[in-house]
């Protein structure tokens, strides 16, 4: 250890120098020996000489000497000292307004799904809502009614019944989004069977499973009816003759493609015909737009009418996509 004792800022009052060569540090005290500052100091030869200097705007300086090495010294006061002591309090109150933002940010992440699922919920309700409307229900009661006036009982009982369920299943599964696809299959065929009871020959129809549909893959409620039922209503019905709904499903990969088509009067003859809203395909719209927000693979349908061969409507097909795992 090197001691030297000089002034090195120029207030008249000498300094101590300390320095260790053996680990290249520098350390200075003042003259009542409270360490001021320390660093690291390199050099070959520890045995220095120094000399005061002043610069040409007078500032004072200590020039030291070692060997065949020189340079400036300078003592000046830190006055940005203590305010080293903030470092770790703000690093502190940084840390936690990171991880109060964080906690922030997935809170509103999940409020916001929350809110996006009530939101899925209550447009199911209201889908069901649709399907319970007064005229479904009342044509519903009224086959029910003229059956038993025709003493056609078990017709009556088997009407009574089948409607029964469907009202059954409709409000069991009221505060669920999804559901097996047999589930979805079994109460579109019950909705397909009433209305065949009603409508009779003006009205057929078919559901097939592709090769390598299980049944049990989740897809959204009223996938299949929502279309199924605007086929009839505004296709095949309106439509002197009838017609017949084939729903077809097919695994594509790992969707699930279902076709929903029939050979209706088409979408733009029905147009001029009805009277409706559209609200359920409004509804089934902003249904699939809101699911597809909190899912990674979106559920995606298009609608494409169908001609003949001399170019007139023949129908109206629909396709949708369901993401299966």
């Amino acid at each position: 250890m090197y001691r030297y004792q000089v002034d090195l800022n120029g207030d008249g009052i000498k300094e101590f120098i300390l320095y260790s060569h053996s680990t290249e540090r520098l350390f200075v005290f003042d003259s009542e020996f409270s360490e001021l500052t320390e660093c690291e100091f390199k050099t070959q030869d520890p045995v220095w000489k120094f000399c005061s200097y002043y610069s040409k705007d007078h500032k004072y300086r200590l020039f030291m000497r070692a060997g065949d090495e020189s340079c400036f010294m300078d003592l000046n006061k830190n006055r940005f000292y203590y305010a080293g002591y903030l470092v770790y309090p703000g690093v502190f109150i940084l840390f936690v307004l990171f991880i109060v933002g964080i906690k922030k940010i997935a809170v509103d992440q999940v409020e916001q799904k929350e809110s996006l699922k009530q939101r899925l919920l209550t447009l199911q309700l209201q889908g069901i809502k649709a399907q319970l409307d007064p005229h479904f229900t009342f044509n519903s009661l009224n086959s029910i009614a003229s059956l038993i006036y025709l003493e056609k009982r078990q017709a009556a009982y088997d009407y009574l019944n089948k409607f029964t369920k469907l009202l059954r299943s409709m409000l069991n599964d009221a505060e669920h989004i999804y559901r097996p696809l047999n589930e979805e299959v079994e109460f579109v065929t019950t909705y397909l069977e009433l209305e065949k009871m009603r409508f009779g020959d003006k009205l057929n129809f078919s559901i097939e499973l592709g090769r390598g549909v299980t049944g049990m893959e989740k897809v959204p409620k009223l996938v299949l009816h929502t279309f199924a039922e605007n086929a009839i209503k505004h296709g095949i019905i309106p439509n002197d003759k009838g017609g017949k709904l084939n729903i077809v499903i097919e695994k594509v990969s790992d969707y699930l493609k279902i076709i929903i088509e029939d050979n209706g009067i088409g979408r733009a003859k029905a147009a001029g015909q009805s009277d409706s809203t559209g609200k359920g395909l409004k509804l089934t719209g902003e249904f699939y737009e809101i699911l597809n927000q909190l899912n990674s693979r979106p559920v995606s349908y298009n609608i494409t009418d169908l001609y003949d061969s001399s170019k007139q409507p023949a129908g109206t097909r629909v396709e949708v996509f369901v993401p299966v795992d």
